[in-house]
């Protein structure tokens, strides 16, 4: 997982599984959470953080560049 490998070299922890992003996809229901629309890609993650269980949150595409754009900008 090309998370997992961002977060080992940033020296950031990771607890992620398979399992975990579907639990959260379900509990979502299938939606992005920012935005609340069901898009055909909702497994964003936020780059900037660790990548474990109690931080992680699904996001379109378009919300998780939006999101990255305005932490450059501030």
């Amino acid at each position: 997982m090309a998370y997992k490998r961002q977060d080992q070299a940033k020296g950031l922890r990771f607890n992620l599984k398979v399992d975990h992003i579907l639990e959260l996809k379900e509990a979502q229901h299938n939606h992005c959470d920012a935005c609340k629309v069901s898009p055909k890609d909702t497994q964003q993650l936020d780059n900037c953080v660790c990548q474990i269980r109690a931080n992680i949150r699904l996001t379109c595409l378009e919300c998780n560049r939006k999101r990255g754009a305005a932490a450059l900008s501030t």
